[in-house]
């Protein structure tokens, strides 16, 4: 029997999404293809656009393809399905798609009008499919459409009470308010997260590549997954509007959640659907990149905002909880976006400063001083962002390495707060020095002397020269003027004995650097050994790493593999123990020991310690390590015969050793390219490197060129001329 005229049922609540001949095939699908048989409920849960309803709807072609005798019915819901007795005539009617029999005695109790319960027309359902004898995976999507009540309450019994041939697959956009526990403790259900069905790297490639037709460099690629998160949405909301604009990057570069398109379908499928007061509470907490309850309380005011959290959460509002004890979350970041652009729209500018104040002040009382800054910047409260990094600059550049904040913050504090603020000009000179940007450094300290004049502290005075001073040192010493480092260090140490702690630190360290690369090892031992005392009793620990690393550099150069080795190990014990972070020091230095283990012959674990350096060396490295970085692969390429690989490293080496400027790594290239001619056997393209570089040439030497460089060049122009003659058999 089926529906009377009056109860019809609407076909495409019946039907299936249609769309798939161009859809991916997503990474998990296969695995679940052989998994469903043994399982009795697998959930689809995930924010509205990523992808749920065409996820279930390959999931059903595969299962049928692997399965001919399988049925599969469909159903998808909506808010009407609240209505438990609507909600059972449609589900009847979805099993009845598949066989006539299915659901007939349930219609017959409902149409008889001897109705007592609704569980009545669930248990005939249960024998009909017992009856029938077959298997059957009933696909349900847009679940979240049934709220708490009498629908919801049937659709968990009838999973307490589920036959052995029935499966159940739903999805929905928030998660699944049912006692499962005791399923997944029986691994009969498995749950698909957002985090599941979020596009890989390699898929959004592929989304362009092969559905977009669109090849896009790697570059650009890597933002757009930054900025979608693998969200399949706003993916497709970014190819739609690249189809119609030929400025891709800058399309690319602007993408946010404050895109037209994407704003109008988060404001209709998401925002609009909320509560008043769900949507006020959002707004009150969307300038955070990270929320916890007591936090969203002090900028909301409600006093229930951990029961908010939970429900956002719980709601899949495109949040991410952040641990594993719901105690911190955040939104995605377009989301994020999206938010703050309708807190403006509602609540006004005026309201947003106010969130990033409320947010600034709350993250420094909590000891989050990076965090208090940049809701500070965040919110263009400059006095106060000023004044937090004035205290915390020394501690972020000199305790922690953290030169890219400090440069990031720089680029958003405006120039008239570095005058007021010396320290913080001091500290941003430091940074620059480290990060390779010598003559912008160079100019911060002829800034920062103009201040000399202007304070009224004679200490404070002293002290920002001394500093002014140490940084013209680390100048010196990483473009390779050894001599004048040298000078510079003695006069600073006599100038400024009464100066002690990390400034003087760092000048012995500075001092050890000179030594080392002028090839005085004892002299450099020693001063990193004080500097290591001086650094490790005021815990000032990334530095501390830094005199680690400078005498792992002697044993290396000295050519002390085994002790270098040893100290390695103990490095690594000590970033450990002392850091709770990944610094790019570590990296640096697995680029230096990768040279130990490829004369040791170990040319994989050469290899394998190179992996994922390429950032830090570019960021961070002094001279040797950057030599090493490009000098071991080309040397293996040369042992490999690859001599193609070998030549776009050693272009890519070169390049890189002319933006330094460093005399020792543009030498040390210019051998390995004599070195690449000698072994594709053209030894005169060979004799015309050497020859076009005129080593062994006087030259016009200027008051700034060092007799070290002078050195460093007649070192290499023999070795060069030697390998040449030994090449031509002399």
């Amino acid at each position: 029997m089926s529906f009377k005229k009056e109860y019809a049922p609407i076909q495409t609540k019946l039907n299936p999404p249609h769309y798939l001949h161009d859809t991916m095939e997503r990474r998990y699908l296969m695995q679940l293809v052989k998994k469903i048989p043994d399982l009795k409920m697998l959930s689809v849960v995930a924010p509205p656009g990523f992808g749920k309803s065409t996820f279930i709807a390959q999931l059903r072609l595969n299962l049928l393809k692997a399965y001919p005798d399988l049925h599969a019915p469909w159903l998808n819901l909506d808010a009407e399905d609240n209505d438990a007795l609507h909600l059972t005539k449609y589900l009847c009617a979805a099993f009845q798609r598949c066989e006539k029999k299915l659901g007939q005695l349930s219609l017959h109790i409902l149409q008889s009008g001897s109705l007592r319960s609704l569980k009545e027309l669930y248990i005939a359902l249960i024998e009909d499919i017992y009856r029938s004898q077959k298997s059957f995976v009933l696909f349900v999507d847009d679940f979240h459409s049934l709220e708490k009540g009498e629908s919801l309450d049937l659709w968990q019994w009838l999973l307490e009470n589920i036959p052995e041939a029935l499966t159940l697959v739903v999805a929905s956009r928030k998660k699944l308010d049912f006692p499962l526990s005791r399923l997944y403790l029986n691994q009969e259900c498995e749950t698909v997260s957002t985090k599941e069905l979020q596009f890989s790297y390699i898929e959004v490639q592929d989304f362009f590549i092969k559905h977009q037709k669109k090849q896009l460099p790697d570059a650009l690629l890597k933002k757009i997954y930054k900025k979608t998160e693998g969200w399949i949405g706003a993916l497709q909301m970014l190819a739609l509007t690249m189809q119609k604009s030929q400025e891709t990057q800058a399309l690319i570069e602007n993408f946010s959640g404050e895109d037209r398109g994407l704003m109008e379908y988060l404001s209709e499928v998401v925002f609009e659907q909320l509560s008043t007061e769900l949507r006020d509470f959002m707004l009150s907490i969307s300038v955070l990149n990270r929320i916890s309850a007591p936090l969203a309380e002090e900028l909301s005011g409600k006093q229930n905002s951990q029961e908010k959290l939970e429900e956002i959460n719980r709601r899949n509002l495109f949040f991410i909880e952040l641990d594993d004890k719901n105690r911190w979350y955040r939104f995605h970041h377009l989301f994020q976006d999206f938010l703050k652009r309708q807190s403006i729209k509602y609540k006004g500018e005026a309201f947003l400063k106010r969130q990033y104040h409320l947010s600034s002040k709350w993250f420094e009382l909590a000891g989050f001083q990076e965090e208090a800054i940049q809701y500070a910047l965040a919110g263009e409260n400059y006095q106060r962002a000023a004044d937090l990094i004035s205290d915390f600059a020394n501690q972020v550049v000199s305790n922690q390495g953290d030169h890219r904040t400090m440069l990031h913050w720089m680029k958003q504090l405006p120039e008239s707060y570095l005058d007021s603020h010396p320290q913080i000009r001091a500290s941003y000179a430091f940074s620059l020095t480290f990060t390779h940007n010598y003559e912008t450094a160079r100019d911060e300290l002829e800034k920062l002397k103009t201040c000399l004049t202007e304070k009224k502290s004679q200490e404070e005075a002293t002290h920002l020269l001394a500093n002014i001073e140490m940084n013209e040192c680390f100048l010196d010493l990483l473009q390779d003027k050894l001599n004048s480092c040298r000078k510079r260090t003695k006069q600073w140490l006599k100038k400024w004995p009464q100066i002690s702690g990390l400034p003087k630190a760092l000048i012995l360290d500075a001092r050890a650097g000179t030594h080392l690369f002028s090839s005085h090892f004892k002299d450099s031992c020693r001063d990193f050994k004080e500097a290591e005392e001086i650094l490790k009793k005021n815990k000032a620990y990334y530095t501390y790493f830094w005199a680690l690393c400078g005498q792992i550099g002697i044993h290396w150069s000295h050519g002390k593999f085994s002790q270098a080795l040893s100290l390695y190990d103990f490095f690594l014990q000590e970033t450990t123990r002392y850091s709770h972070k990944e610094f790019g020091l570590q990296k640096i230095m697995q680029v230096g020991i990768s040279e130990i283990y490829y004369e040791r012959g170990h040319f994989a674990k050469a290899r394998s310690l190179q992996k994922e350096a390429h950032f830090y060396i570019r960021s961070f490295s002094s001279t040797d390590p950057n030599i090493a970085y490009y000098l071991v692969p080309v040397r293996i390429h040369f042992l490999e015969q690859n001599f193609v690989k070998a030549l776009d490293c050693l272009q890519e080496g070169e390049l890189w050793a002319r933006e330094l400027g460093y005399l020792r790594f543009q030498q040390q290239m210019r051998l390995l390219r004599i070195e690449l001619h000698i072994q594709k056997g053209e030894i005169a393209q060979a004799q015309h490197v050497l020859e076009k570089h005129s080593w062994d040439e006087a030259e016009d030497w200027s008051d700034e060129k060092e007799d070290t460089n002078l050195v460093v060049e007649n070192i290499f122009a023999r070795l060069s001329l030697s390998r040449i003659l030994m090449a031509q058999g002399h």
